[in-house]
């Protein structure tokens, strides 16, 4: 046996770990000969120039070079600007896949003694209502997308809180002494020269804290009847996004964006020689590149429309989740295709149980994809049990003025009235639901035989004949945050013709 020197260990030992340094290195280029050809020259290369480990200017060279080779057609710049373009678009769809695992670690909203104890803060001395937990995602205003959940803070003016601009100074240092780290400071706003409308005057300003986004507004409306509103001072509480939100964004996005352009040259590789078979793939990737990238960004600049949470929040988050939303099976259903079509064997390959495995791997994929806008509805409870919702019931009404939840999460509630209350009882009511903060819409119901009275009295099944004449009308009101409906519930509950207020 022969005894090695412990220098030539050593120089053994570090001759194996550069070899396994620049194989890993070498997988970023399609695989053939071609790596062995590279790892011989790249070691002895190595070797004479006493490296130990490659450098970061030969490591960035190689992937570089390899992701390129891994396209094919080495004299096309074109593939190059296709595969960019592609792996930018399912970076952005990688990432919104994977956003919603990021949101998980957010803790829920401050509710209970934590709750009350924020009102305090901000509003010492004051009746505060609203507050609690709210949903991750809820709709926008308009209805038309989506912004972060967040829970309504009011209190009922006084003559300090009318005084708007000197109110929400000593709100914003009374918060700023409270650690709260003071984003955007007072600004104050009033109507326009041109205004037809009640004159106004309003302050604001956000602070954060231990990942919260907290908005305070102050407003305060001249009244032109004694049943108008005279606006109020809240604030909207919002969670901020989680740091390991970021990281999963970006490791996904990195991720997706290398498959796609590996994808890209797979598909690039099987095209090659296929004059036909090319001219359709790259005609219908220009194209659907053509309509999805505008349409990605369009979706990242829509969602920038609330000044709740830090911009670069808005605008990656709720971008990525509109963009999935929008554009999710339209990009799913394109790329199965295109592979589909490149996973077609040539002449000689159907034979090959490989190629006919691709191929049909491939048809699943795309079947798959195209059904997969209509997996929510076939998941969706509520609309499964139809034949259960057949049979009628018989209504009860609803007893006491209250307001009971066992729905934490509850966005929608009623107000019912007698079905005798005066026409001028109705125009109050209805007058105090729509100046209670955080309400949204508001929609009377009044007809027994309606899909609105079937949902309030007998969870969407028809009522029994004859039964809903005595029943009380209602009003189904759109709320901003579940912490509302004990607000609204104060404001109304004990106005003439009110039977209860409850959560939808």
């Amino acid at each position: 046996m022969t005894a090695h020197e412990p220098g030539e260990e050593q120089e053994t030992t570090t001759g194996v770990r550069l070899e396994r340094r620049y194989r890993r290195l070498l997988l970023s280029y399609p695989p053939g000969p071609r790596r062995e050809e590279l790892l011989d020259t790249l070691i002895e290369g190595a070797h004479a120039g006493g490296r130990r480990r490659p450098s970061v200017r030969q490591v960035a060279n190689l992937l570089r070079c390899g992701l390129r080779a891994r396209l094919g057609h080495p004299r096309s710049r074109g593939i190059v600007v296709l595969a960019t373009l592609i792996a930018l678009l399912a970076g952005v769809f990688g990432a919104a896949a994977v956003a919603p695992l990021g949101w998980r670690p957010a803790p829920a909203l401050p509710g209970g003694a934590e709750s009350d104890a924020l009102k305090r803060e901000v509003f010492p001395g004051l009746v505060a209502w609203g507050g609690g937990d709210a949903a991750r995602w809820v709709p926008t205003g308009d209805g038309e997308g989506e912004q972060y959940g967040f829970a309504d803070y009011w209190v009922w003016h006084t003559a300090e809180t009318r005084d708007v601009a000197a109110y929400t100074t000593r709100v914003r240092d009374r918060l700023a002494a409270g650690g709260w780290t003071i984003r955007h400071d007072v600004e104050l706003t009033g109507p326009e020269p041109d205004n037809v409308g009640p004159a106004w005057r309003s302050a604001t300003f956000t602070a954060t804290r231990d990942g919260l986004i907290l908005r305070f507004d102050d407003t305060v409306v001249d009244k032109t009847a004694p049943w108008s509103t005279e606006g109020s001072a809240g604030f909207a509480l919002s969670r901020a996004a989680p740091p390991v939100l970021w990281l999963l964004v970006a490791v996904a996005g990195l991720i997706a964006a290398v498959l796609a352009w590996l994808l890209t040259g797979w598909v690039a590789r099987r095209v090659e020689g296929r004059r036909l078979l090319r001219a359709v793939i790259v005609v219908a990737v220009v194209a659907g590149l053509a309509v999805l990238l505008p349409a990605a960004a369009f979706a990242m600049l829509w969602a920038s429309n609330s000044d709740h949470p830090p911009l670069a929040e808005e605008v990656l988050f709720l971008g990525l989740r509109l963009v999935l939303g929008w554009l999710g099976q339209p990009v799913l259903v394109a790329g199965c295709a295109v592979v589909l079509v490149a996973a077609i064997p040539g002449r000689s390959e159907w034979a090959r149980p490989v190629r006919a495995a691709t191929f049909g791997a491939a048809v699943l994929a795309l079947l798959a994809a195209g059904s997969a806008g209509r997996l929510p509805d076939l998941l969706d409870g509520d609309r499964l049990p139809a034949t259960a919702a057949a049979q009628p019931c018989v209504p009860v009404a609803p007893a006491g003025s209250g307001a009971v939840s066992e729905d934490r999460l509850s966005y929608v509630s009623r107000v019912f009235v007698r079905p005798d209350a005066t026409p001028e009882q109705r125009n109050l009511i209805e007058a105090a639901i729509g100046r209670t903060p955080g309400i949204r819409s508001l929609t009377f119901s009044y007809d027994p035989t309606s899909q609105e009275y079937r949902d309030a009295y007998c969870h969407g099944a028809p009522l029994v004949a004859g039964s809903g004449g005595a029943l009380p009308h209602f009003w189904q009101v759109d709320l901003s945050s579940p912490g509302v409906l004990p607000g609204l519930a104060a404001e109304v509950g004990a106005m003439p013709g009110v039977v209860a207020v409850r959560p939808a």
